[in-house]
């Protein structure tokens, strides 16, 4: 999915918040480490070993995943290709951006 600008400063800063108050998770490994229900986003270009890792716990665990084609303009890190949020009322302000 690719993100309208206006969405793509709004999704930046609902995960900024997250990041700032530690409740952001980077990086597939440390995905898989959480067991309660939680939004992850991904980039396209994540490779398909780990889209299927991300796939596979999300189901076992309910997660919401969304793959992001302009990934790198919303994420805090560079370098950085998924990431989980794990505040409820984060999660709900970036899923409506996501389904616009």
């Amino acid at each position: 999915m690719k993100l309208l600008q206006i969405s793509i400063s709004k999704v930046k800063t609902y995960i900024g918040f997250a990041f700032k108050a530690g409740k952001c998770v980077m990086g597939v490994d440390n995905l898989e480490k959480i067991s309660k229900p939680i939004l992850i986003l991904y980039a396209d270009t994540l490779s398909c070993n780990s889209v299927k890792k991300i796939n596979d716990f999300a189901k076992k665990y309910g997660h919401q995943v969304f793959e992001i084609e302009n990934f790198n303009e919303i994420s805090p890190r560079e370098g950085c290709k998924a990431l989980g949020i794990k505040d409820v009322n984060l999660q709900s302000a970036i899923t409506k951006q996501l389904n616009i």
